[in-house]
């Protein structure tokens, strides 16, 4: 409950932190369990997939969320409004960001075909064909690109010789695919490989579905891997300088074994480069995909899968350091491009 917490008044990080020295236990859950109702109502506003990694189930998102909130109203630098506390929205939009929020009302918009019903109140039969053509362009665009996507792992598994890098793939953007998934499993329709939602069961598939802590890394290295290929394969038809990387990270592997499995061709500095090159486009989509496109934002979050640090692996031991602060200073830089 909210009911006698004082507005906001002092804007400032001193004014912030006065304010939250008494209220923050109130604040923080009312919010905890605020947002992961809303979770749990499927608000469109919510990078419901990003609140959910983790293995977060709705109850610990929310509670995530809710901290997550908290610490950016303990410290960043600028507010200029404080919504009602009761503004889930609000609060949500000022911390992930203007674009990220667009971003994800683009991609809830494209997705949910559950408008009004033909005949419904005010709805007339001109409205009900308009709308029918429109769910059919939607569902048309979204079963062409999970075409477009299985093309894209039929053909890393050619390249490399990994029967399972599918598996891994589907495993590592399974919380990224998830509500197109469930979108797919409601209609029936599109590949069955793409309508699964329950991790376990994709787990189970995977190059390494053990759950001893050595097979758990193996797995997570194993997938940010086969992200990191998925995203080179969907990203060389719009950069030609990517093919030095194409050759190497997606020719035959040294040992299919290995987690990640690296690559059996040596990694030149052309190479290096487009590697680089992919994991920057992968913080950045815009720049690889139509801008404004309904499908960005899809795009954008399984994109996103191969920004982890486990990817650095697929490199020789000398060049992983490096890697790993230039990938933690483009996901910084992608983070603070949302909050403008």
């Amino acid at each position: 409950m909210t009911s006698g917490l004082p507005e906001l008044d002092d804007f400032s990080l001193e004014g912030r932190e006065a304010f939250l020295a008494t209220w923050e236990p109130v604040l923080w859950a009312y919010w905890r369990d605020a947002y992961a109702a809303a979770l749990t109502d499927g608000e469109a506003w919510l990078r419901a997939a990003e609140a959910r990694a983790g293995g977060r189930n709705n109850a610990q998102a929310g509670q995530w969320i809710a901290e997550q909130i908290l610490k950016a109203l303990r410290t960043r630098p600028r507010l200029d409004f404080a919504p009602a506390w009761t503004n889930l929205s609000g609060w949500y939009g000022w911390w992930v960001g203007r674009r990220a929020m667009a971003a994800q009302q683009r991609a809830s918009n494209f997705t949910s075909l559950d408008e009004e019903h033909p005949g419904a109140a005010g709805h007339s039969p001109e409205d009900a064909l308009v709308d029918r053509l429109d769910r059919n362009r939607r569902m048309k665009q979204l079963l062409a690109l999970i075409d477009g996507w299985a093309r894209i792992l039929g053909r890393i598994s050619e390249g490399t010789g990994l029967p399972d890098i599918e598996a891994d793939w589907l495993w590592a953007t399974c919380i990224a695919r998830r509500p197109l998934a469930r979108l797919l499993l409601e209609v029936g329709m599109g590949d069955a490989r793409f309508q699964e939602v329950d991790k376990s069961i994709l787990l189970a598939k995977t190059s390494v579905p053990g759950d001893a802590s050595k097979e758990r890394t193996a797995r997570s290295r194993k997938g940010a891997a086969a992200a990191l290929r998925f995203n080179l394969e969907a990203l060389l038809p719009r950069n030609a300088k990517l093919a030095p990387a194409h050759h190497v990270f997606l020719g035959p592997v040294r040992d299919p074994r290995e987690a990640p499995a690296l690559p059996a061709r040596p990694v030149t500095d052309e190479a290096l480069w487009g590697f680089r090159e992919v994991l920057r486009l992968s913080s950045r989509p815009a720049e690889s995909v139509e801008r404004e496109s309904p499908l960005e934002a899809l795009w954008t979050q399984v994109f996103e899968a191969a920004l982890k640090k486990a990817v650095a692996r697929l490199l020789p031991t000398a060049y992983r350091k490096q890697l790993e602060q230039d990938l933690a200073d483009w996901v910084g830089a992608q983070a603070r491009e949302e909050q403008e």
